[in-house]
């Protein structure tokens, strides 16, 4: 599986299809979408390929099942007996012409899945940009009728391409996951610590650092699993063997008594590189075949690094420092950062690598609207939904670092125009990278932030829904425009529930068991208050704030009779 995105203008699309086989009551598997009925509308419609006749192709994601539509256009199936929910990748192939368009999905009439406005550009590859990835849609259909895929858009500049990839009726036994627990060790659950980078950019003085590793144990971040004490960008040049020579002006006494220090603190070392920085002949051209790596794997060893983030790094070049790596048998936990420009999922893990960067720096905003360098939180999100198939069993997504705590200092870049996130949207930021199991990595001055600040990065409820040793990624359950419900099990055979609300204005949610695909009585706590809600057996609302996002747990009392 694979996939490719692209920006989206306006022309209005629609599709109806009908299923002509079944959901038998013990189904072998899903049921693809092999027969179309009628109405489909203006559009076109081909089964597993794109309406270009190629394979579906949305954001460097491949799908060999679904189906390709133009847009505008409208398909209905009829929904086999016996069949649970619909599930499907949606997104702008890669072949689009720029345009703007919003995916639909209904039930028996009834709106049930709503996109959004999405905007896609004809990827080019750049540094500076990747295609938009594709999203997710499971809608439970118990009982209904018919389903109807439509796509809306607006104006374009040529034809547009959507696609459903691996688009399915799933029945009634057909599990909504797969359980990842398999890996111990330095990878069991995603990474924890610090980073100066938003802060600082390119380092601050050994002393600095030793004061943010001191308040990382005195003020009980430590002990809340924030171990990796990690270096960014440290300007680090090598000598004419290959050793690397650190920034003395950062570390006069070297790195490895700074490394020592963060050691005897109780904490992890983590250290920066990138091929440029071992590369041994800068003006080469052509495929990569290896450069400094020994020489800096043999630093690696006598400084005592735990934690390898490796940026500006292409397949080959991560191949080579995790070759070299492995070869001197560290337990480093790597961190590939190619920033999803190199489609890491597909190797990364195969590689040895423990995590991989899936999208560009993220900037203290909401949002940017793409995934063009620098990022906002929730086009951070939205690229690493697409990830959840691949993540777990030792291997982790990296949506770059946290934002909280920094209000008026980031120094990554700011588009023009663009107001820093707020408090709440700081939080949200928390609450959504722990559903995805993502890396957890703080980036502010954790000697000097706010109480509120302080308390979101230590509540140790949301941190363990991040944590969660069966290691699967929340996926979107409910999706109605600015309304956004996810949904993650747990180890224990709880759920973690998301209710965000994306719009401007406070408004009331309705979490419904029928639409969560959920059953039975469950006691609910509220995760960010620390309080427990009480039981509930089939619904309950919830007033959410503009950009907030309520964390909820879900535990089973009894199942419904």
């Amino acid at each position: 599986m694979e996939n490719k995105f692209y920006s989206k203008n306006s022309i209005w699309a629609v599709l109806i299809i009908v299923l002509l086989s079944g959901c038998k009551a013990k189904q072998t598997g899903p049921v693809q979408l092999e027969a179309v009925s009628s109405n489909v509308g203006n559009g076109e419609m081909l089964l597993k390929r794109s309406v270009n006749g190629k394979v579906i192709n949305i954001g460097e994601f491949i799908y060999q099942n679904g189906i390709g539509t133009s847009i505008p256009s409208e398909i209905t199936y009829d929904i086999p007996a016996g069949c649970q929910r619909f599930e499907a990748w949606v997104g702008f192939d890669i072949e689009s012409a720029k345009g703007v368009a919003t995916f639909q999905v209904f039930v028996d009439g009834k709106l049930k899945f709503d996109s959004g406005l999405r905007s896609f550009n004809p990827f080019t590859r750049s540094p500076e940009s990747n295609p938009d990835r594709p999203m997710k849609v499971t809608v439970p259909v118990t009982g209904a009728s018919t389903l109807t895929l439509k796509v809306i858009a607006g104006e374009s500049s040529g034809k547009l391409f959507a696609d459903w990839g691996d688009a399915v009726f799933c029945p009634m036994d057909w599990p909504e996951f797969t359980s990842r627990k398999k890996v111990n060790g330095i990878a069991s659950s995603p990474a924890m610590g610090w980073n100066p980078y938003n802060w600082s950019g390119s380092g601050k003085h050994q002393d600095t650092l030793k004061q943010i590793a001191n308040a990382l144990v005195d003020k009980g971040y430590l002990e809340a699993g924030y171990k990796y004490m990690n270096l960014d960008w440290t300007n680090t040049s090598c000598n004419n063997k290959g050793y690397p020579q650190p920034n003395k002006n950062m570390f006069p006494n070297g790195v490895k008594a700074y490394a020592d220090y963060v050691h005897q603190k109780g904490l992890k070392f983590g250290m920066y590189s990138s091929m440029a920085m071992i590369d041994r002949e800068p003006n080469k051209r052509g495929m990569w075949d290896g450069g400094y790596e020994k020489q800096w794997v043999d630093s690696f060893k006598y400084w005592g690094v735990d934690y390898l983030k490796y940026d500006f790094s292409t397949r080959e070049g991560n191949y080579f420092m995790i070759k070299a790596i492995k070869e001197a048998g560290l337990p480093i936990y790597i961190n590939t950062c190619a920033w999803g420009h190199e489609v890491d999922w597909n190797w990364a893990y195969f590689f040895g690598a423990q995590s991989m960067r899936s999208t560009y720096d993220v900037n203290n905003l909401w949002e940017h609207g793409n995934d063009i360098n620098p990022v906002g939180i929730m086009d951070a999100v939205d690229q690493a939904e697409a990830m959840e198939p691949f993540i777990g069993s030792g291997f982790w997504n990296d949506l770059d670092m946290l934002v909280v705590g920094l209000h008026s200092s980031t120094v990554a870049r700011m588009p023009d125009g663009f107001i820093p996130a707020n408090a709440i949207e700081q939080r949200t930021q928390f609450s959504l990278y722990s559903m995805l199991a993502a890396s957890l990595i703080i980036g502010s001055d954790i000697r000097h932030i706010d109480k509120f600040d302080q308390e979101t990065l230590l509540n140790k409820e949301v941190i363990a829904i991040d944590q969660d040793p069966l290691g699967v990624a929340a996926w979107r359950v409910v999706k109605l425009n600015n309304i956004e419900i996810w949904k993650r099990p747990l180890d224990n055979g709880d759920w973690a529930i998301a209710i965000l609300n994306r719009g401007s204005n406070t408004i009331t949610i309705d979490a419904v068991w029928e639409e969560m695909d959920l059953s039975g009585k469950f006691n609910v706590r509220d995760l960010w208050a620390h309080q427990d809600m009480g039981v509930f057996d089939s619904e309950l609302s919830l007033q959410v704030a503009s950009h907030e996002t309520k964390m909820l747990r879900f535990s089973l009392v009894a199942f419904n009779k």
